[in-house]
């Protein structure tokens, strides 16, 4: 067996040649239920040894998550091949009804919308280099009250010490940049005419995009 382009048609011809020369048979239905329930347990039992919190033991050491799935692979096809059922033909038409039916529906799980994520001396790196340079960067900032969440560009202009809000003063010293520091930017394309204040600790992350801009009229970049 090295045939290393295998469809899923294919695969279930070389379970059936399989069957018919080696294995003799298929199980019943019911066995081959059962089987598959144990195959999913020893891919359980990988995952959990390999990615979870439980030690290996010794017995485990020969075990491989790639074989564990194709044995689940191999009692799946057993099963359709039993039943009668076209595996291709059944997955084409199962995706067409995830399409229809998911459209927006994973598209609006904000539990799926993973934001990217830095560590808080790079994030400052970035902004420092790119207000000493006058260039602009994006930055990734959440939702808040005003405005959606998400990736902006801003002309960085200077940083300062106070929200103005006791619940996010959170400065450690007036020379030392802390997560509840502020950073003053505008934001392009908001049309407004003064800054946008972000708050260090809640920028998730930043990224150069080496575009240079001039200060706008009475604004002072303090880099």
């Amino acid at each position: 067996m090295s045939n290393k382009s295998i469809t899923i048609r294919g695969a279930q011809q070389m379970v059936d040649d399989w069957i018919k020369t080696i294995g003799v048979s298929y199980f019943s239905e019911l066995s081959q239920l059962a089987q598959l329930t144990e195959e999913v347990g020893e891919v359980a039992r990988v995952i959990n040894r390999t990615y979870g919190e439980q030690s290996s033991k010794k017995s485990d050491e020969d075990k491989k998550l790639a074989d564990e799935l194709a044995d689940v692979l191999f009692t799946l096809i057993c099963i359709a091949n039993s039943t009668g059922i076209d595996l291709t033909d059944a997955l084409d038409k199962n995706l067409a009804k995830k399409t229809k039916r998911d459209k927006k529906r994973h598209a609006n799980n904000l539990n799926l919308k993973k934001e990217p994520y830095m560590d808080f001396q790079e994030i400052i790196g970035v902004i420092a280099q790119a207000g000493a340079k006058r260039e602009t960067i994006k930055i990734y900032y959440p939702k808040t009250t005003g405005s959606t969440g998400g990736w902006r560009e801003v002309e960085p202009y200077f940083l300062s010490n106070d929200t103005g809000e006791a619940a996010e003063h959170l400065v450690c010293g007036q020379d030392r940049l802390s997560p509840g520091h502020i950073f003053n930017a505008y934001t392009l394309g908001r049309g407004k005419t003064h800054y946008d204040s972000f708050i260090l600790g809640k920028i998730r992350a930043a990224k150069a995009t080496n575009r240079k801009f001039k200060p706008r009229s009475g604004w002072k970049v303090e880099f």
